[in-house]
């Protein structure tokens, strides 16, 4: 949605998908204007809700294979996400959009989301998608019971 700035220029063109690639964007956040832009173009990400708002951030952001290998404050063996410049760039983001929520409330949305992020990767690996012929015969069965 916002991949292009205001002044032109690219946020983030796709989402980053290893650690390596989310060090390299953390890096790109300690320029003061590019991360201004990135505050910018993530408050618009928009969600009705703080922790809808994360999770579209995040979905923007970064895959679920990448998130999966990530916990809030680096527990069970994974990397830790609020040592990251990301994570105050997020929360500075929703703050912007929700204005009442908690610094807090919002760590604990970040947290929640990186928590279910292995089992969303699984979840939608899992899901077979309907074979063109299942849809075909599907849909003459339908027709039959209609006629």
């Amino acid at each position: 949605m916002c991949s292009e700035t205001p002044e032109g220029q690219e946020f983030l063109e796709k989402p980053c998908d290893t650690p390596k690639e989310l060090e390299d964007l953390c890096t790109m956040l300690k320029d003061p204007d590019y991360k201004k832009r990135a505050i910018n173009c993530l408050s618009l990400m928009g969600g009705n809700t703080p922790g809808e708002s994360i999770r579209r951030t995040l979905r923007k952001l970064g895959t679920n294979s990448l998130w999966a290998q990530y916990s809030f404050k680096g527990r069970r063996g994974k990397r830790n996400f609020q040592e990251l410049e990301i994570c105050n760039v997020i929360i500075h983001a929703c703050r912007r959009t929700h204005t009442k929520v908690l610094e807090k409330a919002i760590e604990d949305f970040i947290a929640e989301t990186l928590k279910f992020a292995p089992h969303r990767d699984k979840m939608l690996q899992s899901k077979v998608p309907l074979q063109p012929e299942a849809q075909l015969s599907e849909t003459q069965d339908t027709q039959n019971t209609l006629n």
